[in-house]
């Protein structure tokens, strides 16, 4: 619903990046479809992926290119000393 409003608020051109464990990738895919968001800037990339947001590498941009990145299970990046931050 979130990704839904910012479309709505700010354009088709939205793009958006969503980051998640790889058990889920289904979900958010069936998610974004069962709200009919059909946005070509949406990309999805699990969070051990990250690298390649970083690099720009395999159809990625660098992350100042998003307007929103939505984050499941944030609470794995929060701490410096996680190997995932």
């Amino acid at each position: 619903m979130i990704a839904q409003r910012f479309i709505a608020a700010n354009g088709d051109n939205t793009r958006i990046l969503v980051i998640f464990p790889p058990a889920v990738k289904s979900n958010w895919e069936d998610t974004f479809a069962d709200f009919r968001i059909k946005n070509k800037f949406s990309h999805f990339i699990t969070n051990g992926s990250l690298d390649k947001v970083i690099d720009g590498s395999d159809n990625f941009s660098q992350p100042g290119y998003y307007d929103l990145i939505i984050v499941d299970e944030a609470h794995n990046f929060r701490h410096d000393s996680n190997d995932n931050y």
